[in-house]
């Protein structure tokens, strides 16, 4: 008998080894994903644990102008999140005091606004404000305002958001723009 030997091929493929290529893609996508997590940590945490963050008191002083209108805002901000706002009209002054808030001043209203409630603050900043500086904020931040009452309020209700964290050097960087006097850092 002479059988014919005929070669059986089989259907099956072999498997290809995907297990090394595979591997490393997770591994890429963990490291970046980790690298990204670890940014907004450190981000957050620069920030939330700055001085200021942690000061028992901050306070600002804002000149706001707009035509023959002056007018001073004395903010007052606490590590317990409670703000206090006080308005004082131009060359205000108290009785008995030869001092006069005068927008001349500049930064030295501040230590002026201190002496005459008696407060003392961990920082203190000065800002002029124009309805232009307030407008470029306020799109910064994306409320809507038109002076500074309005803008505090905005932001008040609003609150610190995530992204807000990533804008506070823009927004610094646009009041120095606006006000070469300021004394905000």
């Amino acid at each position: 008998m002479n059988y014919l030997e005929v070669p059986i091929m089989s259907l099956i493929k072999p498997k290809k080894r995907r297990g090394p290529k595979l591997l490393w893609l997770i591994i890429v996508i963990l490291v970046i994903v980790a690298a990204g997590a670890g940014y907004v940590y450190f981000t957050i945490s620069s920030v939330s644990g700055s001085d200021e963050m942690k000061a028992s008191y901050v306070d600002y002083l804002f000149h706001w102008q707009e035509g023959n209108e002056h007018v001073y805002y004395y903010l007052r901000t606490t590590v317990s999140a409670r703000t206090s706002v006080v308005t004082f009209p131009v060359f205000a002054t108290i009785e008995n005091s030869r001092e006069v808030l005068d927008p001349q001043l500049g930064a030295e209203a501040m230590r002026l606004v201190h002496s005459w409630l008696n407060t003392n603050s961990d920082f203190s900043y000065f800002v002029n404000l124009s309805p232009k500086l307030i407008s470029e904020l306020a799109s910064g931040l994306g409320v809507n305002a038109s002076n500074p009452v309005q803008l505090i309020d905005a932001m008040a209700l609003r609150g610190f958001k995530l992204f807000d964290y990533w804008k506070i050097n823009g927004l610094a960087e646009t009041v120095k723009e606006n006000d070469g006097s300021t004394t905000l850092t």
